[in-house]
């Protein structure tokens, strides 16, 4: 079973960050987990929303952000020098009590994966990374581009990298995966389904079959588990941090968990 952490180790460190993804390879996760926009100057930044959110970032004079400045401050309308100048570490989560406070930023894919190799190599490890691609039809040419130019650039970003077989693309928006599977058919594909969807109504909206579910957690049940591994997808359901869920999800045999405490469940597999 992989150990996944969800934008790398968030429950103990600024999530998306460098220092999140460093730390999740020191404990041993198998896969670190993170989502990717783009900026203004059509570079590819590691962040889960796709503007500068006031629950984890703060202004580079560091000062809050208030409820109506966050999408203000659009990061598909921001060159990526004036996005590193934000700092999406020290504020904390007040969701995650126990995260550490660090000052850091939100990198670019390419420095994630050139950090992340060199520290996967460092202890003689191998690393898979799961990318989320945000998107939505709804906030196309607003806050994300259009599926061709965005997947173009995205592949571009990591061909400079010898590790496409570690990686697996994901998104919520079907769109993008079909446009990812016409630009690249080898590439390995995760679709992605929320809370309230269910996953055979994703699936026939999909041009192709996915080697990957990933699946809102209490969506799974023993049969559908087992129903879909016959079929010959790999599962890895989102996002399971409380023990009593871990051990409830190891339980139905899926193949990996996406987690933003890595530590827990490596505790209760090993």
């Amino acid at each position: 079973m992989k150990i996944i952490g969800h934008r790398g180790f968030r429950g103990a460190y600024p999530e998306n960050t460098l220092i999140a993804f460093t730390e999740a390879i020191k404990i041993g996760v198998h896969a670190i987990e993170f989502d990717v926009v783009m900026s203004g100057d059509g570079k590819i930044v590691v962040s889960h929303e796709p503007f500068m959110s006031r629950i984890t970032c703060l202004k580079p004079n560091g000062e809050e952000l208030t409820l109506f400045e966050d999408q203000q401050y659009n990061l598909y309308k921001m060159p990526y020098d004036e996005i590193k100048a934000f700092d999406c570490g020290q504020k904390g989560n007040i969701k995650f009590l126990n995260q550490k406070s660090i000052p850091t930023y939100k990198p670019l894919l390419s420095e994630t994966i050139e950090v992340c190799e060199a520290n996967a190599a460092s202890l003689k490890s191998s690393l898979d990374y799961i990318i989320e691609i945000k998107s939505s039809f709804e906030d196309y040419e607003n806050f994300y581009p259009k599926p061709e130019r965005y997947v173009k650039t995205i592949l571009k970003t990591l061909d400079a990298y010898s590790i496409n077989n570690r990686i697996v693309l994901k998104s919520f928006d079907v769109a993008v995966l079909n446009e990812i599977k016409r630009q690249r058919p080898s590439q390995k594909i995760s679709l992605l389904i929320n809370r309230k969807e269910s996953i055979e109504d994703q699936l026939v909206q999909l041009n192709f079959t996915p080697e990957i579910l990933g699946p809102y957690f209490k969506l799974l049940t023993n049969d559908s588990v087992k129903s879909y591994k016959n079929k010959g997808f790999l599962i890895y359901p989102w996002t399971v941090n409380k023990i009593s869920n871990l051990e409830t999800v190891i339980a139905l045999g899926v193949d990996g968990i996406i987690t933003d405490y890595p530590n827990r469940l490596m505790r209760l597999i090993q």
